[in-house]
């Protein structure tokens, strides 16, 4: 993971299933964001005991949803 002085929006929520959302700014490197080998622009998704969800959409990665800029909230859609 890249660390940058702007785009290092990190924001926490559990999800309905007690999942952990993990918002990650893209260290404004627009490129990390759909790099596969980066955490970075991301929205990871981790059990409480910091287990990677079988469900998740990447095997055996922590990544839920990619392709962010500077994610600044995280919320659920009923």
């Amino acid at each position: 993971m890249n660390a940058s002085s702007i785009h290092d929006g990190c924001r926490l929520k559990f999800d309905d299933d007690q999942k952990l959302l993990i918002t990650m700014g893209d260290s404004a490197r627009g490129s990390l964001a759909q790099d596969g080998q980066s955490l970075n622009g991301k929205v990871l998704r981790i059990e409480r005991t910091g287990d990677i969800p079988e469900d998740n959409p990447f095997p055996n990665s922590p990544v839920f949803t990619l392709g962010h800029r500077n994610p600044q909230g995280v919320d659920i859609r009923p």
